[in-house]
């Protein structure tokens, strides 16, 4: 096999399936329509693991950091395919589906479920985001803590 016949194989497997963030992309984009969620959580299993939704929730939690207010509504539209994935986590096709639906008819058990995770899901990276805020300061504050002792130091 030379060269040229291994980047072709290479290129063929990347084309064959996707990276996780082109295929979290895809859905957040197209999570709030119910057949095409449906038929993409069904070819895309993996997609319901607690591993995604903690990625997405710090993709969020990263977009809103920045104070763009386009950033904040894609963080806001990240945080709702996030808590849609949760509530389909775990469940048969037939329980996906049905979730799906009820989600789509704007059923009020499953948007009242929607809004608990997703709240949920925000108090969670308000958390993080303020934990790491806070850790920002406190760096800050024991840095201006050894330039006070330094400064001491070399007055004595």
């Amino acid at each position: 096999m030379n060269l040229s016949d291994s980047r072709q194989a290479n290129s063929k497997r990347s084309i064959a399936r996707p990276d996780k963030n082109f295929i979290l992309n895809q859905f957040i984009r197209r999570h709030d329509n119910p057949h095409g969620s449906f038929s993409f959580l069904k070819k895309n299993t993996r997609l319901l693991d607690k591993g995604t939704i903690e990625r997405l929730e710090c993709k969020a939690c990263e977009r809103l950091r920045q104070t763009d207010s386009l950033c904040e509504l894609e963080a806001q539209n990240i945080i709702a395919a996030a808590a849609l994935l949760e509530i389909c986590a775990r469940k048969s096709p037939v329980e996906l589906k049905e979730k799906l639906l009820c989600f789509a008819v704007h059923c009020m058990k499953t948007k009242r479920e929607h809004s608990e995770h997703a709240l949920e899901m925000c108090d969670r990276i308000e958390r993080k985001f303020n934990h790491d805020n806070v850790a920002v300061a406190l760096d800050k504050m024991s840095l201006k803590a050894d330039e006070a002792a330094l400064v001491q130091t070399i007055q004595v």
